[in-house]
């Protein structure tokens, strides 16, 4: 199990992935990364100090790596975003046509976030994880809005 916690009220998913170690290959793998996946909804804040606002049907997915607190809280640093249509299916923007005959991700592939920073990949099964419950909370958002009150969840993090 990669994901440790699951926020509700803000569609997030926080999530703990095993790293490879790049550096010395044959090694165990470190501890970790974690990660926060956050949903975001049209008229949801997001950017930079959450300065912008959604305006958008399509909903988009945020990812922060949250190694480094002290520099940059406990949100995290923002490392990447995709809209939810391109992520979850291959090469499809969000209309109803283009989710009926698009391709599902290939759960047998991670994500490369950012191809210039090494640590910044997602493993294929923490990925599909993570993805799952994003769908679900997209889900619960359009068939029931209030859902987005209930109380914060926590799961045992199965490493």
């Amino acid at each position: 199990m990669y994901i440790t916690k699951i926020n509700n009220k803000t569609n997030e998913v926080k999530c703990t992935d095993k790293i490879i170690n790049h550096v010395l290959p044959g090694l165990p793998p470190e501890d970790g990364k974690s990660w926060r996946v956050k949903l975001v909804l049209k008229g949801d804040k997001y950017g930079l100090d959450n300065c912008l606002t959604h305006d958008k049907d399509e909903p988009m997915v945020e990812f922060y790596d949250l190694s480094y607190p002290e520099t940059f809280g406990e949100d995290g640093q923002f490392v990447s975003r995709y809209s939810l249509g391109t992520i979850l299916f291959e090469g499809c923007g969000f209309s109803r046509q283009q989710l009926m005959n698009a391709d599902e991700r290939n759960p047998k592939y991670g994500i490369d976030l950012q191809g210039d920073v090494d640590g910044w990949e997602m493993s294929a099964d923490c990925l599909t994880e993570v993805l799952e419950q994003i769908k679900i909370l997209y889900i619960k958002n359009q068939l029931a809005p209030s859902y987005s009150e209930e109380e914060f969840f926590s799961f045992a993090n199965a490493s």
